[in-house]
């Protein structure tokens, strides 16, 4: 059936081609001017950008935003004089004078506006350039053969290092080289939505601690130090007991959501799909229960952990943590801009390790990131890498460091401690492929609930997935061969 309607859609935009021929209804130029000349103009910071005049016309980027705190601009008409937004309003006013192109940018929320860029490919019309979606709904644009392999566009060049290259190396599989997403800092909801253990510097110093930054410089940053910094700051405070009141004075150790905790997982070293040689395989083993085992053990007291997630604000898990009632936040990035009016000073570090001699430290990030995707119904996909691949560098050059300071800014003051921090969390993020084709969602989830309840069973949970993964992972696995 996809190929069906792959082969449709490459029929019915071919059809627009031929009639649209000499019109002078706006569209994109196929000729060689649409091509990537051999002659390139090299930038001052080493960029070689193609010679290409794009000749007024529209670039067209479907974008999905949402309410949840998460930096997903794209693009604004005027300067606001924040630093972030001008920042993005100059890169692209930047991109379209030197490639003679206008943007535009069409907005749908993200819950289900990725329904509305599915709906425009199948109509066979060209509607958008490139589409950033959520990496959760990929699964279904990929099987049904909605999206250009990448790798087939060398204007892409996704081996460099303003592309995250953990997604690069989850998303090529099958025995073929194929790689239909791309993630860079164009859109920040990447590195926004990776996982961080935000903490109170003013707690630790009334607890007579030391800030955890040179722990993570040496090293030594583990589960079993924020063990202990959590058994130091969790206290009654007065309270007869923990459970949650936010008239109350109880200190927490952490607070959370039920998904956060799969940051403490990942941080431990555990990745539930991996990949060999291109194929992906379901990897629970001795660690995955190791480090679940040791979460136990540090959250078993009364009030080591807070799970939160209420819609009313002051129990909220991020508001908790910024009304100075837990040491402790497991939070996404996004979670700074409520902090900028925070009474105590903040710090964020990455999850801790397993033990020290782990390699590194290992970062989960949102299954709900968007995205760089472009759609088979768009005619010139070389240009849209030309465009995309130079917009993602001057989003790393430009951008990205302007976000770390906008993330972690406070009281007016650089945090310069944190902004080592951001870089050691963006470079460490892990990407599981398992989120974007529905393999891994529901396990992860239970394990999160079980964790919150510390109700333990993990290896029961595991099983009770286990078969239908790998059957999910084959299907997939089937399908790609066949497109």
């Amino acid at each position: 059936m996809k190929k069906t309607i792959h082969f449709l859609l490459l029929a019915s935009l071919a059809a627009q081609l031929l009639t649209s021929c000499g019109s002078e209804s706006p569209g994109v130029d196929t000729t060689a001017a649409s091509t990537t000349s051999d002659k390139a103009e090299t930038s001052a910071a080493g960029y070689d950008y193609p010679a290409y005049d794009g000749k007024g016309e529209v670039f067209t980027i479907f974008n999905s935003s949402n309410s949840w705190s998460f930096y997903t601009t794209m693009d604004l008409e005027e300067t606001t004089g924040d630093s972030l937004d001008d920042a993005v309003y100059n890169r692209n006013r930047n991109i379209e004078e030197r490639f003679n192109i206008v943007f535009e940018v069409v907005e749908e929320d993200m819950w289900d506006g990725w329904e509305a860029y599915q709906t425009g490919i199948l109509s066979g019309d060209y509607i958008y350039d490139v589409g950033f979606i959520p990496s959760t709904y990929l699964g279904t644009f990929i099987t049904e053969g909605y999206l250009y392999n990448l790798l087939d566009y060398p204007e892409f060049r996704l081996d460099s290092d303003y592309y995250d290259q953990s997604v690069n190396q989850a998303s090529r599989i099958g025995s073929e080289k194929i790689q239909y997403f791309a993630s860079a800092y164009t859109s920040l909801s990447s590195i926004d939505g990776a996982l961080g253990i935000f903490f109170n510097e003013d707690m630790l110093e009334d607890l007579s601690l030391d800030t955890p930054y040179q722990a993570v410089r040496d090293g030594k940053w583990t589960l079993d130090m924020m063990g202990q910094y959590i058994k130091a700051g969790t206290n009654l405070n007065g309270d007869d007991s923990f459970t949650w009141d936010e008239a109350g004075s109880a200190l927490y150790g952490l607070t959370s959501q039920k998904s956060g905790y799969s940051e403490l997982i990942t941080g431990g070293g555990v990745q539930l799909i991996t990949i060999n040689n291109g194929t992906p395989a379901f990897s629970v083993g001795e660690r995955f229960y190791n480090v679940l085992d040791k979460l136990d053990s540090i959250f078993a007291d009364e009030g080591a952990m807070l799970t939160q997630n209420s819609s009313n604000a002051n129990s909220h898990y991020e508001t908790i943590f910024k009304n100075g009632r837990a040491l402790f936040v497991l939070a996404e990035l996004k979670a700074s801009s409520k902090y900028r009016d925070m009474n105590d000073n903040y710090g964020v570090v990455p999850a801790p390790k397993y033990y020290e001699a782990q390699e590194d430290y290992y970062t989960y990030r949102t299954r709900y990131e968007l995205m760089l995707t472009v759609p088979v119904t768009n005619p010139d996909p070389e240009r849209a890498g030309i465009i995309m691949d130079a917009m993602a560098y001057q989003s790393y050059t430009d951008i990205l460091p302007i976000y770390y300071d906008y993330r972690v800014s406070q009281k007016q003051l650089r945090n310069e401690e944190s902004i080592e921090m951001l870089d050691i969390i963006r470079r460490t993020m892990i990407f599981d492929i398992g989120f974007s084709f529905g393999w891994t969602a529901e396990l992860t989830d239970k394990i999160g609930e079980a964790i919150a309840e510390r109700s333990g069973g993990y290896a029961t949970i595991a099983a009770e997935y286990e078969s239908s993964i790998r059957q999910k992972i084959t299907s997939t696995m089937e399908e790609l061969a066949n497109e």
